[in-house]
């Protein structure tokens, strides 16, 4: 950034910067379940991306490498590495700790801290979960009916938005890119 293209007024400094903005439609019927629409934001000088789509608004701001491309960075991201930056893993995957569940009462009854008849109740209390039988939530269903401390048997995931903007709308945004680069 050069020096001259900061500005002060008023006991702030500030700078207008050039932004790239992509606004992308989905005409194609296969995706028009999933995200139908996005306006992306990519600013390269200041590493930022935003978005607004029909699938969630995401944004992240990354530290700014002076000799490297923002775009060709963002091509190069992985499906992992941009969820944990645009998101949280705030959803629970009922069937993931369901199994985990099942795997680590198998284990105490193979180590023998559970009984037969005592891993049976447990494990029968695992499938009516597994089937949806809790009053609240999955959450409070496994801590009330299994007594289990749910925090060490609940897995996470991203929200279906974030999901689907990344296999939908991100996916396409490369392409996109991608082509500008070569």
């Amino acid at each position: 950034m050069l020096k001259e293209d900061i500005k002060a007024i008023d006991g702030i400094t500030y700078k207008k910067s050039t932004v790239d903005s992509y606004s992308i439609h989905f005409n194609d019927d296969n995706d028009r379940w999933r995200c139908m629409w996005a306006i992306i934001n990519i600013d390269s000088d200041t590493w930022t991306f935003s978005a607004t789509s029909d699938c969630g608004n995401y944004s992240y701001r990354w530290s700014y490498e002076k000799n490297r491309n923002f775009k060709k960075f963002l091509t190069g991201l992985d499906r992992s590495y941009f969820l944990s930056k645009i998101s949280d893993e705030t959803e629970v995957d009922e069937k993931e700790s369901v199994k985990r569940m099942k795997d680590y009462c198998f284990e105490q009854r193979r180590d023998g801290t559970l009984d037969k008849n005592e891993a049976r109740e447990i494990y029968d209390h695992i499938v009516d979960l597994e089937n949806g039988n809790y009053d609240d939530d999955f959450e409070h269903g496994v801590y009330y009916t299994l007594g289990y401390d749910y925090l060490d048997f609940i897995i996470k995931t991203y929200p279906n938005g974030a999901i689907t903007f990344h296999d939908v709308v991100f996916k396409k945004l490369i392409d996109i890119l991608q082509k500008e680069i070569n």
